[in-house]
């Protein structure tokens, strides 16, 4: 993974931390804050979608792998913060599972091949010998 898609791939990590944070914060106190909660998470979300939207662009042919990255790295991020910060308890299998999920998410980065996906036309349907319309 090259550093500016890497920069964004951990950027919306770190906003999709910040939505689950809020939603979770909204919903303690009785739920009196509840509109805070979501209204600043709803702002987070839709500011980390300016993060994933660029790390697509940045890896042409391998959005697959971005996808993978992005929801793999935010579950693990997501649940241990949520640990951390609220004391949501996580049973010692959660923890195995977080952990195979991040083996999986380098497995399938290991498994991406940047030289393919920075050639010219791998990132969409196969388009030789069509003419291009006057």
């Amino acid at each position: 993974m090259s550093w500016p898609l890497g920069w964004n791939v951990l950027v919306f990590t770190l906003f999709q931390v910040g939505v689950n944070v809020a939603y979770k914060w909204g919903t303690l106190d009785d739920g009196r804050r509840w509109w805070w909660g979501w209204a600043l998470g709803s702002a987070l979300n839709a500011a980390s979608v300016f993060f994933i939207t660029r790390a697509y662009t940045l890896a042409p042919g391998q959005t697959n792998y971005v996808f993978t990255a992005c929801i793999g790295l935010n579950f693990c991020a997501v649940s241990a913060a949520l640990w951390f910060l609220f004391r949501d308890r996580l049973m010692p299998w959660q923890w195995v599972a977080m952990g195979l999920v991040l083996a999986g998410v380098v497995l399938f980065g290991l498994a991406a091949r940047p030289e393919e996906a920075s050639r010219p036309g791998t990132g969409g349907p196969d388009r030789s010998g069509m003419e291009e319309e006057p």
